[in-house]
């Protein structure tokens, strides 16, 4: 639910017994971001945030749960390319990246991220370099 689960919505949850959570999704590339001013400017909630302070933005959310719970924390991210995932996967308490094959808004669509990432002829590509390289682990959320 983007726009909704973050850090705080996350530890309203997390006493109903839930040991993983996922934060997101976030926008991590110049073409996700436009995407999401559109969606935003048609009245859609979701976070967005400029390029250069996503890392820090993810990194606060994932330490104010782990600070408070001892859980699985993975975030959601939307990108055209792997190194912007790869780069949120250094984050040290993040456990899981989540690849977002999911989005089915077309401003995200039509710049090649969420379910048209699942129509991409190089996804297998994608998907193995972000798996090989990360440092956390990471799991995809698809919309079949």
């Amino acid at each position: 639910m983007a726009g909704i689960t973050n850090a705080e919505f996350a530890m309203k949850l997390i006493p109903y017994g839930f040991d993983t959570v996922t934060i997101g999704g976030y926008n991590t590339d110049n073409e996700s971001i436009d995407a999401c001013e559109k969606i935003i400017a048609r009245g859609r909630k979701e976070f967005n945030y400029p390029k250069e302070e996503i890392y820090s933005v993810i990194e606060n959310e994932v330490n104010t749960i782990k600070d408070n719970f001892d859980v699985t924390v993975s975030a959601n991210l939307r990108g055209t390319t792997p190194d912007p995932l790869i780069e949120i996967s250094k984050i040290k308490n993040l456990d899981i990246i989540e690849i977002n094959c999911h989005c089915r808004q077309e401003e995200l669509v039509a710049v090649g991220c969420g379910q048209s990432m699942l129509q991409r002829p190089d996804l297998e590509d994608y998907v193995k370099e972000v798996v090989k390289k990360s440092k956390s682990k990471v799991s995809m959320k698809m919309r079949a």
